[in-house]
């Protein structure tokens, strides 16, 4: 078994796995196999050879040099198809290939004897010849061989240990920014130290990647420029390689890790929207109207119990695989896992928002997310999410909710029976520490719109109808207009959400906890004077994300609604509300195509009073597609005259040809020729592109 062992180190991936599958599927042609052998004696000029492929020329070779030449054993299985072993030369490596090859030779046999008895030549015990390195037959107990060839066949690691000896190289593309994420190939991770290492030679390929100090780093999470969450890839020579113990996931696979999962903003906003837009484009083929889980390992770079939790289950739902973590691998029997093709990092198209960790949080100042990502999303999730056991239907209520722990309501009875009395609208009240994120999800999806105080299951906005409502309300001295996560969500193009804030105004409608642990407010980490300069702030002044005491204080406090002043607030937004369903909701405008095949005939006859202009055109073509009503035309004519841009005259008409008398009495002066555009447009507001500049010559 020595020379199996070192075969092992020589032979390549491919090779091997194409080997083991033939040895597999051996079938019953021993007959073929061994008037093939027969073939082959007495050919001494083969030197280190084996021939069994019919009418196949004999591979000849004759190396100079040990160290350097290789030997060739070509092999033809039972369904026609070569391998090709190749090693260095040497002895002991020869005689172990000459091994596998007359186990193989063998197996063939014992397969045709066990389904042809009466065709079995000679005695259990008898011989079986093979060819050493000499090209001559010897004799070797076929017990011996056979034992020796069962030990191989029943090694059930021993095609991924042969296979990871093979030699590779790695390679990355970034396509989000530099080292942001980025897609790898043949990269490797290590349990044992929870890293990360890619092989590198003069045909690694790296693209909008930057290493430093030999390493390649990259964020793992959405979050720009928060570099706690992010990993440093090693690099190796790959020659280095071919020596290790190798495990391969052929999978695509995704990476990255959660920014805080346990808060619904973050999940919704960091995470599982970024990992939707994502899987769009590392499935580019897959379809986006199917809401079908993708085809993509997800391997979550986080410590995790064996038991799923219930906000693991709303991430597993993007993949038809299970959810990796690293707990996964620390019982994995190989040194090294690696991925044949790895997405590093998350997409950050689809975020609104900074957080403030450098600047005080505000909107982002180039929002690229469009209503259209963040519904996609919400179908997606309200899809395949974790059943919920309770049946909503959509009717006329609105959702509060309520915090029972802080931050909370102190008249929330008084409130809610305000709101149904003044507006006919039933209330739901639910609690993120008590109901189920599913359940409240689907009460969302269904309501006219929600109202709470500021925190993160506001986010869950994403989930309402267009044309829903959103009244946030602030504590005492939280200035609204500083906080905007929920209505920068609502105001996104695309969302059509009407939002609202209500701020108390009132401190003694305040109750603070000034013994609470400071993470939840609390003050008494504090010395006296800074505790009670917070205490009688009018307003939190502006500050970093995510410690500040002050802001903590405020915003952990209990407060007593101005019922009056939140019912005005609510009213105002239902009169300037259409509330709509998703049936009726009014999708992206269709707008009139170019106007194309513009014509015009531009007369004035000597010592008449009037020019005539006559212009006519083509509709727009797509108008047969769909439908539409009150659709104009705007016209503009314009001097001709090099370097000029005066004389420009506009016309709005309702058909698609044009006449217009210009005054003669300038005769002189009018110019010889007039530049033309014209346009469609619906409803007076929705307006197509312009023709191409048509010049009108004087005729």
């Amino acid at each position: 078994m020595t020379s199996l062992h070192m075969l092992g180190h020589m032979v390549s991936m491919a090779i091997v796995a194409a080997l083991v599958k033939q040895i597999v599927q051996l079938n019953s042609q021993v007959n073929e196999l061994k008037e093939e052998i027969s073939k082959l004696h007495g050919q001494s000029n083969c030197d280190q050879c084996v021939k069994v492929a019919e009418g196949d020329e004999r591979q000849d070779i004759s190396p100079k040099d040990n160290e350097q030449k290789h030997i060739l054993n070509n092999v033809l299985l039972s369904d026609g198809e070569h391998i090709t072993i190749e090693s260095s030369e040497n002895p002991k490596d020869a005689a172990g290939k000459n091994e596998v090859m007359n186990n193989v030779f063998y197996e063939n046999e014992k397969r045709h004897d066990e389904k042809n008895p009466s065709e079995k030549h000679g005695q259990e015990n008898e011989s079986f010849k093979h060819i050493d390195n000499k090209n001559k037959y010897k004799s070797v107990d076929s017990d011996t061989l056979k034992d020796e060839f069962q030990d191989f066949r029943e090694s059930s690691q021993l095609a991924d240990s042969l296979a990871s000896k093979a030699q590779f190289s790695s390679s990355v593309m970034c396509y989000e920014g530099q080292n942001e994420l980025c897609k790898f190939e043949s990269i490797c991770y290590s349990s044992r130290v929870q890293q990360f290492v890619i092989f590198v030679d003069e045909s690694s390929i790296f693209d909008n990647a930057l290493t430093k100090d030999g390493s390649v780093s990259v964020s793992l999470v959405s979050v720009p420029g928060h570099n706690a969450k992010s990993i440093t890839i090693a690099t190796l020579p790959s020659k280095v390689s071919g020596n290790i113990d190798i495990k391969w996931v052929n999978e695509m696979t995704l990476l990255f890790q959660r920014f805080l999962p346990d808060n619904f903003m973050h999940m919704f906003h960091d995470d599982l929207l970024p990992l939707h837009d994502t899987l769009q484009f590392v499935q580019s083929h897959h379809s986006w109207e199917s809401n079908q889980p993708y085809n993509v390992k997800l391997f979550i770079f986080e410590e995790e119990d064996n038991q799923l939790s219930e906000i693991d289950k709303y991430y597993s739902i993007f993949s038809k695989h299970e959810i990796m973590f690293k707990s996964d691998f620390k019982d994995f029997p190989t040194d090294f896992t690696c991925f044949k093709s790895m997405f590093v990092g998350l997409s950050k198209t689809t975020l609104w928002y900074d957080y403030g960790f450098t600047q005080p949080q505000g909107p982002l100042a180039n929002i690229k997310v469009k209503g259209s990502h963040i519904r996609r999303t919400a179908a997606f999730i309200k899809q395949n999410m974790p059943s919920n056991s309770r049946t909503v239907v959509a009717s006329n209520y609105v959702v509060l909710f309520t915090r029972k722990e802080n931050r909370k309501i102190l008249n929330e009875i008084d409130l809610t029976l305000a709101i149904m009395k003044s507006t006919g609208i039933q209330v739901v009240s639910l609690d993120g520490a008590v109901h189920s994120l599913a359940e409240i999800i689907s009460y969302v999806k269904n309501s006219m719109g929600v109202i709470g105080m500021h925190g993160s299951l506001l986010v869950l906005s994403m989930f309402l109808k267009p044309g829903s409502l959103v009244l946030e309300l602030f504590p005492y001295a939280i200035k609204a207009e500083h906080y905007t996560p929920y209505k920068t969500l609502c105001e996104i193009d695309g969302m059509s959400l009407k939002y609202k804030s209500w701020t108390n105004q009132k401190q003694e409608n305040s109750v603070g906890h000034p013994d609470w642990s400071d993470e939840i407010g609390g003050l008494s980490h504090l010395e006296e004077a800074a505790r009670e300069a917070i205490q009688n702030q009018k307003e939190v002044p502006l500050h970093l994300c995510c410690s500040d005491p002050s802001w903590l204080y405020h915003i952990y406090q209990d407060t007593v609604t101005d019922i009056n002043q939140v019912l005005a607030v609510l009213m105002e937004i239902l009169s300037n509300s259409k509330l709509e369903t998703e049936q009726n909701f009014i999708k992206p405008a269709v707008y009139p195509s170019k106007i194309i095949n513009v014509s015009c005939v531009y007369t004035c006859r000597k010592g008449a009073d009037l020019c005539n202009v006559s212009l006519t055109w083509e509709t727009p073509w797509i108008l047969e597609y769909v439908l539409y009503s009150d659709l104009q035309y705007d016209i503009i004519l314009q001097d001709g005259q090099t370097g000029t841009n005066g004389n420009i005259k506009m016309w709005t008409v309702d058909i698609n040809n044009f006449d217009v008398e210009l005054p003669a009495r300038s005769y002189l002066h009018l110019p010889q020729k007039f530049h033309v555009w014209i346009r469609g447009k619906f409803n007076d507001n929705i307006n197509g592109p312009y023709s191409d500049s048509f010049l009108c010559n004087l005729g």
